[in-house]
């Protein structure tokens, strides 16, 4: 709660927190991200005109790269072995799972851009994928800004 005592002692005197998840907040007039450092609080801060893209990224499904290739092997090898269609097709499988793995992924995080974001600062501007739905919700509804774009 500290984090938002922060920001709410720095907002606008129309401006107002819409939404919040964890150092992230959505308010009436720009998206704010408070950072804790050594000497205390910084507060990011990207004006909604700057809003460049709000962007969906996914990364390598480890899950389902490592149970294709598991079947794909296993397949492969019993396939050689005994000279059966069978697990040749699932091996045909296996790797297929595992390129799907490789090639779609999964979704990891959002990527906020904006236009004068410092590119050290693009870390800071990560919203975990499953916990910030919701937020990422209320920043489209307020911005107009699509994620899937």
């Amino acid at each position: 709660m500290e984090g938002r005592a922060y920001v709410e002692g720095r907002l606008g005197p129309d401006e107002r927190i819409v939404s919040q998840t964890g150092p992230f907040f959505v308010t009436s007039h720009r998206l704010l991200r408070v950072h804790r450092q050594e000497r205390g609080w910084r507060l990011l801060e990207i004006p909604y005109p700057q809003l460049e893209a709000i962007e969906e990224v996914r990364v390598v499904d480890r899950k389902l790269l490592f149970l294709g290739t598991v079947v794909g092997v296993a397949g492969l090898g019993a396939s050689l072995g005994w000279g059966l269609i069978t697990p040749l097709l699932a091996s045909f499988l296996g790797f297929g799972l595992a390129f799907y793995g490789i090639i779609v992924g999964r979704p990891a995080y959002y990527q906020v851009v904006g236009r004068s974001t410092p590119p050290g600062d693009l870390p800071l501007w990560r919203l975990p994928y499953k916990e910030s739905r919701s937020f990422i919700a209320s920043l489209v509804n307020v911005t107009g800004q699509d994620p899937r774009r």
